[in-house]
């Protein structure tokens, strides 16, 4: 909370007031023989880290770390939403369901498409090519889940990189935004340089109960943050590890 304060006023590379959030994903790999208690694979074990981080100061807002099976996507059910933010994720985090909710809690996102993803344009908007933006439109989702999932109108913007002449394709519930702020949005590194890395495996869900309060710059700072640990899990090989961090919250759960 003190490093956010202090990074509030930071300039972004984009011309907006609200907040914008990275997630994102690495696996860590552990010695097998040390590390039993988080298998992963029959030869290797793991845990994945889970994190939320601010883009105006590259402060992380949220950790989770859980064993290696969980799925990137999952997280998502556990991220306390901000109203009026912007979360940017890769398309491991596609689900429209999930982003669904994500939009009714008046949240921003920006993500990947994936191929073959079954949707329709429902009309399009005049874009510069010079800047690499391709097409600006508005789609339906088809299919009877996924228009389920997501019975709203997307924006579908598709942009090609100069330099690397690949194509991308972003999706997003902003329509209001320029396309060209978006495409540096996603573009612009963290400050600190980090780089998460994707790595989707099978899906474990995990259930996090929790709330997160806003935490004074008081001496009362370091009382207010709080453990944890619930050990309702009494097996040789745990399911289930997740340490969480959210400012002045910290869980853990075996």
């Amino acid at each position: 909370m003190r490093a956010r304060k202090l990074y509030v006023k930071e300039p972004l590379a984009v011309d907006l007031d609200a907040t914008v959030y990275a997630l994102d994903a690495t696996t860590i790999d552990l010695c097998l023989s040390l590390f039993d208690w988080a298998p992963f694979r029959s030869t290797k074990a793991a845990v994945k880290m889970h994190t939320l981080l601010d883009l105006r100061g590259a402060i992380p807002a949220f950790i989770h770390i859980s064993n290696g099976k969980m799925g990137d996507v999952n997280v998502l059910d556990i991220l306390l939403i901000k109203a009026g933010a912007f979360y940017i994720m890769d398309r491991g985090y596609l689900d429209f369901t999930r982003l669904y909710k994500m939009h009714q809690a008046g949240a921003f996102f920006v993500t990947r498409a994936k191929r073959g993803m079954n949707g329709h344009r429902v009309y399009s908007t005049k874009t510069d090519r010079t800047t690499g933006v391709i097409c600006d439109q508005m789609i339906a989702l088809d299919g009877f889940y996924v228009s389920k999932g997501y019975p709203e109108q997307l924006r579908r913007i598709r942009y090609q990189d100069p330099v690397t002449g690949k194509t991308l394709v972003f999706l997003t519930n902003n329509t209001a935004f320029v396309t060209l702020d978006y495409r540096r949005a996603v573009q612009e590194p963290p400050a600190s340089g980090a780089v998460l890395q994707m790595d989707q495996t099978a899906s474990a869900h995990q259930a996090f109960s929790g709330r997160e309060r806003e935490c004074g710059e008081d001496a009362n700072l370091m009382r207010r943050a709080h453990l944890s640990v619930d050990r309702y899990r009494q097996k040789t090989s745990i399911e289930c590890l997740a340490l969480h961090f959210a400012t002045d919250f910290v869980y853990v759960c075996f």
